[in-house]
């Protein structure tokens, strides 16, 4: 299944449509995540691969264009946290993302 992200007012969500998984997130858990990331067995991949979410506001801002280019930039920022061959093995990804909730193939060939 793939991962997607959509909105709904102010939340990101994840559940399963027509073989997409979406499931509910609010930017402070993706910030959460990323706190915990900065924290685990992969945080040099982090830090090297200069991944980061994007910039929190001050004011809370629920503009469809603003919210539109936030996930955007939630999707940029799990695409690239994703590209790397560890990255989804880690528990705290695997838990975040419900990676646990099916077999993971690996499709990448070490040469």
């Amino acid at each position: 299944a793939s991962v997607g992200l959509s909105m709904n007012a102010k939340q990101w969500y994840q559940r399963r449509v027509h073989g997409v998984l979406l499931r509910k997130y609010r930017y402070s858990q993706f910030a959460d995540f990323h706190e915990e990331l900065l924290n685990s067995n992969i945080a040099v991949i982090i830090r090297k691969g200069k991944i980061h979410t994007p910039s929190k506001t001050l004011l809370r801002n629920l503009a469809a264009q603003f919210l539109k280019q936030r996930r955007k930039g939630l999707e940029k920022y799990l695409h690239s946290l994703l590209r790397y061959k560890y990255v989804p093995a880690e528990p705290i990804v695997q838990k975040f993302l419900g990676l646990n909730e099916f077999v993971i193939m690996d499709f990448w060939i070490d040469h």
